[in-house]
């Protein structure tokens, strides 16, 4: 199962798992194009932006 695929398959059952969307997105996906991942590149953002958020508080 590719990464891509991975996240798909997490963000149709609305499956939330930080660590491992972070992991897919700096070893594997990091190297492509943000826009190529589709709907996909959302999760991603929502982790970053959480991550952002604790780090404020």
């Amino acid at each position: 199962q590719s990464a891509v695929e991975k996240l798909r398959k997490y963000r149709d059952e609305n499956y939330r798992s930080y660590d491992e969307i972070i992991e897919l997105w700096t070893q594997i996906l990091s190297k492509r194009n943000l826009s190529s991942l589709g709907d996909e590149k959302w999760l991603i953002l929502e982790q970053k932006n959480n991550l952002k958020q604790q780090v404020v508080v």
